[in-house]
């Protein structure tokens, strides 16, 4: 999978929320500005329990086809984009560790070989925090560049649901 074009043979996901590529992400949540790791977080915070399901695919046609329209009918200058390969993780009954209620949250990726697309979508989200951590939404890179979603790490991060 490629990921800020770079290319990655490995993935890691991790219950708290996160994906890393190419290198095992720390048990402990960090800020995503000092992870300096190739990741992306839909909704990354301690987590107590819950399910993560993933797959991972280049041959079911129909996957591949439902996300390509999505990212041509999302993505002004995707006209040209074919998805070749796909990942979908899905983290189900996700629990912060004061048992406020399961968050269920998925990420899909898309990628033609070059350029990947990231796409969240946000089930249920009834706690925005973890043993006083708020939940992260973004992109995190190696030289500690990131990019956080909308209202990551604070009280209303638990908004992505609407």
């Amino acid at each position: 999978m490629v990921y800020m074009e770079n290319p990655y043979s490995e993935v890691y996901i991790s219950p708290n929320g996160i994906l890393g590529f190419g290198d095992r992400l720390p048990d402990a949540v960090v800020p995503l500005q000092r992870l300096n790791k190739s990741a992306i977080a839909p909704f990354y915070a301690p987590a107590s329990e819950g399910t993560v399901y993933y797959r991972a695919t280049s041959s079911d046609r129909a996957l591949l086809r439902r996300l390509t329209d999505y990212i041509h009918k999302t993505f002004a200058d995707s006209s040209d984009f074919q998805t070749l390969q796909a990942m979908v993780i899905t983290w189900d009954g996700v629990q912060n560790k004061e048992q406020d209620g399961g968050a269920t949250f998925q990420l899909a990726l898309a990628s033609d070989g070059m350029t990947t697309y990231a796409l969240m979508q946000f089930l249920t989200l009834p706690w925005s925090a973890s043993e006083g951590i708020y939940a992260q939404s973004g992109f995190a890179m190696p030289d500690g560049r990131y990019q956080s979603n909308t209202n990551s790490g604070g009280p209303d991060v638990k908004e992505l649901a609407r």
